[in-house]
C-alpha cells in the first residue's frame, strides 16, 4: 500500500471512531438541534461532528501541509460557535471569508 492509502484509511478510522463520540459529548452537554416549526426532524441531533472530522484530517493533514491546520483549525472554531452561540449569517461569512 502506498502511504497516501495508509494515511487515508487511518484518518477514515479515526473519523469513524470519533463521529459517534462527538455524538455522545454533544447530546450531554447539550449542543443539538432541537426541532422546531423550520426544522423537518421530530428529535434533537447533536451536533459536533466537525470537531470529529477535524480531528480525523489532522492525521493528514499534519504529515502533507501543516499549514493547513490553522485553516482547518479556525474553521472547526467558527463551526462549533455557531453550533452553540448560533452566530448571526453576516459574521459567519465574514469569518469564513477571514479564513479562506
Amino acid at each position: 500500500m502506498t502511504r497516501v492509502v495508509v494515511v487515508a484509511a487511518a484518518a477514515f478510522a479515526a473519523a469513524a471512531v470519533l463521529t459517534p463520540l462527538a455524538m455522545v459529548v454533544a447530546t450531554r452537554t447539550g449542543v443539538v438541534d432541537r426541532p422546531g416549526p423550520l426544522k423537518s426532524q421530530s428529535a434533537a441531533v447533536p451536533y459536533l461532528g466537525g470537531v470529529a472530522v477535524f480531528l480525523a484530517s489532522l492525521i493528514g493533514a499534519a504529515l502533507r501541509h501543516p499549514m493547513v491546520i490553522v485553516a482547518l483549525a479556525g474553521a472547526t472554531v467558527l463551526g462549533v460557535l455557531d453550533d452553540r452561540l448560533d452566530v448571526p449569517a453576516v459574521l459567519r461569512l465574514l469569518g469564513q471569508v477571514a479564513i479562506g
